[in-house]
């Protein structure tokens, strides 16, 4: 059930320049997007997993807190040169966010963002964002 709904209520959402454009939980085992301009696609996927292996190289930007529905409560962080765009990443994890792993890449498979498995603690909310 992906993130959401038999054990729990995880969900995500993207915003790129500032326009919410994936919105999401529900899946098989992953989920991939493509959004973005043609030269640069950034991919975002999920794939959670029955064998978490811990790991705490990379932190969100703000710390985890409670919560049912993913949502950008403060501006952005970042403020990105003209020639980039913002992309931002909502989540909020299910009762099993110890499963969770997601990467952000570009159309080349360059990660720009990758959280490993046992990273995410369980109901939890995240926000990243990268330029």
């Amino acid at each position: 059930d992906g993130i959401c709904c038999g054990y729990g209520h995880g969900s995500y959402s993207i915003l790129y320049d500032g326009n919410e454009v994936v919105l999401g939980g529900v899946f098989e085992f992953s989920a991939t997007h493509i959004i973005g301009c043609e030269s640069w696609a950034p991919s975002l996927s999920f794939q959670p997993s029955s064998s978490p292996m811990p790991s705490s190289s990379l932190m969100p930007s703000s710390p985890p807190t409670t919560s049912s529905e993913p949502t950008f409560t403060s501006s952005p962080t970042l403020i990105c040169p003209d020639d980039s765009v913002l992309t931002q990443l909502s989540l909020t994890t299910d009762n099993y966010g110890v499963e969770t792993s997601w990467s952000l890449s570009d159309s080349n498979d360059k990660r720009w963002f990758h959280v490993e498995e046992g990273e995410l603690e369980d109901n939890a909310d995240y926000s990243y964002e990268k330029c």
